[in-house]
Order: structure tokens, then sequence, then C-alpha cells
């Protein structure tokens, strides 16, 4: 090979080598998180909650949501008896109030997964 060819192959290697080190396209930040009672979420809840009293869901007010990083696949609420996965849970912190008494759900980012303490 001669020294054109060699300082040809060196020049590719260094743009291969710059290009992988260029920043990749940025994400755009997250959208407002949505909290309110029709939240998929917080309907999940909702209906969670009713089950676990005993009354109707339209017995059950909406007081608030926030998001929030639970400990455990478990929402940090994981019984004795249970295993649960070691790892950050985004979900959601919800208040609700029924029949004088307040209560904490807790779900997470879908609402598939959803727990309150007792």
């Amino acid at each position: 090979m001669n020294n054109t060819s060699k300082i040809l192959v060196l020049l590719v290697l260094a743009l291969l080598v710059i290009a992988g080190c260029a920043p990749r396209g940025t994400e755009s930040p997250p959208g407002p998180v949505n909290t309110s009672d029709q939240a998929p979420f917080a309907l999940a809840a909702r209906a969670y909650l009713a089950d676990q009293l005993g009354i109707p869901t339209e017995d059950i007010v909406f007081v608030a949501a926030e998001p929030v990083e639970w400990s455990d696949s478990c929402l940090g609420l994981g019984g004795p008896a249970e295993s649960c996965l070691m790892a950050i849970t985004p979900g959601y912190r919800v208040t609700f109030e029924a029949r004088g008494a307040s209560y904490e759900v807790r779900t997470d980012e879908t609402g598939s997964a959803v727990r309150f303490q007792q």
C-alpha cells in the first residue's frame, strides 16, 4: 500500500471515530404529566379502591395525583411472602376521599399495577 492509500484509510477511520462520538439527536422533553381524574392510572386506582372498600366508584372523589418513582415492582407495598422486582417503577400516588376518609392509592404509569395500604 502506498502512502496516499494509507493516508486515505487513516482519514476514513478518523471520520468514523469522530462520527461515532458526535452527539445523537436529542429527545424532546417529556410533555406535561396527565394527573387528571380521567387518566388511565386514576381510573384504575378508583376502580381498585371501590372494589377494596366494597363501594360504588361514584362514592369516591379524586383529590390529587403526583408522579412518583417507586422503589420496586410492588410499589413499595410488598408483603413478606411476596417477591418484588427491585427496580425503580415510575407511577403515581393518587389521593381519594370516600365516606369521610382519605385514601392513598399507588399505581404504576399505566395503572396495570395498583395497591393501597389499609
